[in-house]
């Protein structure tokens, strides 16, 4: 499950249309354990780091993306 931040339009040249930049991901394993993924500057997901490695927890990934300690989802 991809997790989109969304814009509105800020100028006429831009369009009409919202922006819309992917910010996490949460991945469901084949066991049943989530990860909490960010984005890289090449487009590649990677683990973040201050989550825990997999978890069935999904609200205390909610959290930690919330806050975002290290600033890689809401920059």
């Amino acid at each position: 499950m991809t997790i989109f931040e969304m814009r509105p339009p800020w100028c006429e040249e831009a369009g009409p249309e919202w922006s819309r930049r992917p910010v996490a991901q949460l991945r469901l394993t084949g066991s049943g354990f989530w990860l909490l993924l960010w984005q890289n500057r090449r487009g590649r997901w990677e683990r973040y780091p201050l989550a825990p490695e997999a978890t069935r927890d999904l609200d205390a990934l909610l959290a930690e993306l919330n806050e975002d300690g290290i600033s890689l989802f809401w920059r």
